[in-house]
């Protein structure tokens, strides 16, 4: 059996999934499921048929084609060409909005005088993190978590006095949690990661773990951009998402927000574009 390039498995994979899964969800039926048969061109429309067919040809090609120079051709690296670009104008308002909401936040808590403790999940290079980092003092506590290594010492060279932690998000669960200590944080931030991660709700249930009461969780995330389109949108045009970006949760705005809004209390919530939202949540204050 002949090898194929990693990537271009992922990718062509991936793309059938999304054609049929993930912007395309709401156009199922149920009841479709207890029929032995069906026609295609009546759930989808001639587009999305087409993609799928492309995407259907892809994956046969590299299956079948011989071992070749192809099979040895570099591979790319995992989320960079996206996750660190910010020349998709949405992208770019998207980040600033939540930097500047965090910095509003940290200048808020500074008026006391109190130390502040933050915490990134999926902080990768750090660089987003710098932009509020920089309101920090030496007594404050910055601790950044994320899967790669390469990441990890990046986010340690742009971010000061930052401490690390390296786990995959997808393993966190009711009895699985990070080694940190409970009701510790005053913010927490989240910035494009959890559309990797399979079960959003452990994220959020770990989130409400760790922070004070009254503390911050500030969410920014691509979602599915079929979904909840009657929100007002910054942006009317349309988002493109990444050709390969591995495996993705991309779940609807209210799908999130209503998750989010079990646990804690709404402050804000931005639709940015068709495919990315911002969430601003608080822990409420528990009883005395």
């Amino acid at each position: 059996m002949h090898k194929v390039n990693t990537v271009d498995l992922v990718k062509n994979v991936r793309d059938i999934y999304l054609n049929f899964n993930k912007n395309y969800t709401n156009y199922l039926n149920i009841d479709i499921t207890k029929q032995d048969n069906i026609f295609l061109k009546e759930i989808f429309n001639t587009d999305v048929l087409n993609d799928y067919r492309d995407s259907v040809d892809a994956l046969n090609n590299i299956l079948t084609k011989n071992d070749s120079k192809d099979s040895k051709k570099k591979s790319v690296v995992f989320t960079e060409d996206f996750d660190f670009n910010l020349s998709d104008q949405q992208k770019k308002y998207s980040t600033e909005l939540l930097i500047d909401s965090i910095n509003s936040t940290i200048d808020n808590i500074k008026k006391d005088n109190e130390n502040i403790n933050i915490l990134s999940l999926g902080i990768g290079d750090g660089s987003t993190a710098q932009k509020y980092s920089d309101k920090l003092d030496k007594k404050d506590i910055f601790i950044g978590c994320d899967i790669h290594d390469k990441y990890l010492l990046l986010a340690k060279e742009n971010v000061s006095n930052l401490k690390t932690i390296k786990i995959d998000l997808n393993d966190i669960g009711y009895k699985n949690t990070l080694p940190l200590s409970g009701h510790s944080f005053d913010i927490i931030e989240c910035c494009n990661v959890c559309h990797h991660i399979e079960s959003f709700q452990s994220i959020v249930n770990e989130v409400y773990r760790l922070l004070k009461p009254g503390g911050f969780f500030y969410y920014l995330d691509l979602i599915d951009k079929t979904n909840d389109l009657s929100d007002e949108m910054i942006f009317e045009d349309n988002h493109v998402y990444p050709s390969f970006h591995g495996i993705e949760f991309f779940r609807s705005a209210l799908e999130i927000k209503k998750c989010l809004k079990k646990l804690f209390v709404l402050k804000k919530y931005q639709r940015i574009g068709p495919g990315i939202a911002f969430y601003k949540v608080k822990k409420p204050n528990l009883e005395k």
